[in-house]
């Protein structure tokens, strides 16, 4: 609650002074108090920030993405006050823009906040290029933005931090997926080269098709190219078939096409630690 509401009621600033000393009220952020006991409900603390923060504020940034669920929510608010000056705070982090468009802006759990894509290219300012493309992921898997959003919401602001980044994100992603044979040789050449135990190829296990399978070490590797895997539906079935294989003793690593093409060293040594791992459970 904010103190000028507690005035409006009647309890000024000594009252107000007395009940925080005595655990009735318990300060959150300037101005704003919790009732009662300090522990915040969900989104509470972000609440108190907007509060503190005044007109013409959103969420936004590491706030925002936690707000969408594409990450965990911070300990620290992140507002973005629009052709504004906030007091700066401890556990508030303010940034600052002269104007926001209106298609940027949205309301989610009743808070104001910057819309997912307007978030994304906060996001990418600030993240590393695989975290970006995780939460881009999220955000895609729950119906939250489309590519299209995304191109205007940065068209809408060409020359921000997080354009770039985001920009180049998008692009790579619109290059052709692997095919499976394609996938196939790529793999064979890596296990050649790492001299890692020969598995199966594209084989049917359970009743579902995957790509690689080492039967004597239950393992299983899936390689998700961006085309075949970008809609909610086919991300569920994916899911839905590594619990159940899981579930049957499996262990289940999935490798992009991104990866697979320009990180193959880092794909070898997982599989070989997978692999060797695999081996000393089974005592092989």
């Amino acid at each position: 609650m904010r103190s000028s509401q507690l005035h409006a009621i009647g309890i000024g600033a000594n009252t107000i002074a007395h009940r925080v000393r005595t655990g009735a009220l318990h300060p959150v952020f300037r101005a704003v108090y919790a009732i009662g006991h300090p522990d915040l409900a969900p989104w509470a603390l972000e609440t108190a920030a907007l509060l503190s923060a005044g007109d013409d504020c959103v969420l936004s940034h590491h706030s925002a993405a936690g707000l969408w669920g594409l990450t965990s929510p911070p300990p620290t608010v992140a507002i973005t006050a629009i052709a504004r000056h906030p007091i700066h705070q401890p556990g508030l982090r303010i940034h600052r823009v002269p104007i926001l468009d209106v298609r940027d802006v949205t309301l989610r759990h009743g808070l104001p906040v910057t819309a997912a894509a307007r978030t994304l290219i906060d996001r990418a300012g600030q993240i590393t290029l695989d975290q970006l493309d995780k939460e881009l992921n999220e955000a895609r898997v729950h119906d939250l933005v489309t590519d299209d959003q995304l191109h205007a919401a940065i068209d809408r602001c060409p020359g921000r931090k997080g354009t770039g980044p985001l920009r180049a994100l998008l692009a790579g992603q619109r290059g052709p997926s692997l095919s499976r044979s394609e996938a196939e040789r790529r793999f064979r050449k890596l296990i050649e080269q790492g001299q890692l135990p020969w598995p199966q190829f594209n084989i049917y296990l359970h009743g579902k098709q995957v790509d690689l399978h080492w039967p004597d070490l239950q393992l299983v590797v899936e390689v998700d190219g961006y085309q075949f895997h970008r809609t909610r539906k086919a991300f569920e079935n994916d899911r839905e078939r590594d619990r159940r294989l899981t579930a049957k003793g499996y262990t289940v690593i999935r490798i992009t096409w991104r990866q697979l093409t320009e990180q193959p060293l880092a794909v070898l040594s997982n599989l070989a630690q997978a692999i060797a791992r695999a081996q000393a459970i089974r005592g092989l």
